[in-house]
């Protein structure tokens, strides 16, 4: 089971939406046939205000549970794993498909809450 190209565009509309840091948005996306891989964009970390990193994670971590929204809200289910390679701090977390799923009017009613931020 794959996640197709489409699901993943209409889950990343919605993950762009994330807050992030200055609106840096300091993260990248791997689709491949485990699934879709969040990884940190470390040209996007603002040097001196995070120095260490903290902000572009958090910014990072919200950006994953909106695509994680998204996913579920285009009938995916998905198990979510995090930091997923010890040799690779970068890639933060990947979600992989493990079925499909209607998903419910709250769910729906979220990702158009997210979709609405400006």
């Amino acid at each position: 089971m794959r996640i197709d190209l489409a699901s993943a565009r209409a889950a990343l509309q919605v993950a762009v939406r994330a807050p992030s840091i200055h609106n840096t948005q300091p993260w990248r996306w791997r689709l491949d046939r485990d699934g879709l891989a969040l990884l940190a964009d470390r040209t996007r970390q603002l040097a001196v205000a995070d120095p260490d990193g903290h902000s572009l994670l958090i910014s990072c971590g919200a950006a994953l549970h909106l695509t994680e929204l998204g996913l579920r809200a285009a009938g995916w289910q998905t198990e979510t794993t995090c930091l997923p390679d010890p040799a690779d701090p970068d890639t933060l977390a990947v979600l992989r498909p493990v079925g499909r799923g209607e998903p419910s009017d709250e769910l729906r009613d979220q990702v158009q809450a997210a979709l609405r931020r400006r």
